[in-house]
Formats: C-alpha cells, structure tokens, sequence
C-alpha cells in the first residue's frame, strides 16, 4: 500500500506558529529591564566601591564580572562614560564613577 504524505505549508507549520506565538508575547509583554541595562547598572554600582579616586581599571572591572564576555563589560563602561555616569581617571583604562 502507498502512503501519502500530508505536508503543510510553512505558514502552517508548528515551528511558525511558535515564532508567531513569541513574537505576539513580547508586543503584548511590559518592557522589562534589559540585560544591558543590568550590567550597566550594576558595573556603575561596582565603581562606587572604589577605595580611591582613581578608580578601578578595566581588568579589575572585568575580572569582577568574569562571566560577562569582556567587550560587553568594556561597552558598559563607555556608555557609563557617554552617560556621564563614570570617568577615567588615569588614562583611558581606569574608571571611577561620577558622586551619586
């Protein structure tokens, strides 16, 4: 006996209609705070315990947040700068954050 097989078109198949089920989610679902935005907040919170004015370097910030790739924890530091939120101190590799 021949067996016929039923195909549906992409728009009906599962994999679709899970995309089109998230994608609903996330424009019906509250903004919430973006990751970026967490390690933003708190790479800003880290250089307020700075023992000093100079601040901590880079490395000392990213060994901190050893489980966040390194770029990311660099780009949150340049937009901490770019917000006026942290500063360099002795040169372009040391932080420390502006008085709350």
């Amino acid at each position: 006996t021949a067996t016929t097989l039923n195909f549906l078109p992409p728009e009906k198949s599962v994999e679709a209609g899970v995309k089109r089920a998230a994608a609903d989610a996330n424009a019906t679902t509250p903004a919430k705070k973006q990751p970026k935005a967490a390690l933003r907040d708190e790479v800003l919170a880290f250089l307020r315990t700075a023992p000093s004015e100079k601040g901590y370097s880079v490395a000392e910030v990213q060994k901190k947040f050893a489980d966040i790739p390194g770029d990311q924890v660099r780009a949150a530091l340049v937009e901490l700068e770019d917000e006026t939120d942290a500063y360099t101190t002795l040169d372009r590799d040391h932080f420390a954050a502006m008085e709350a």
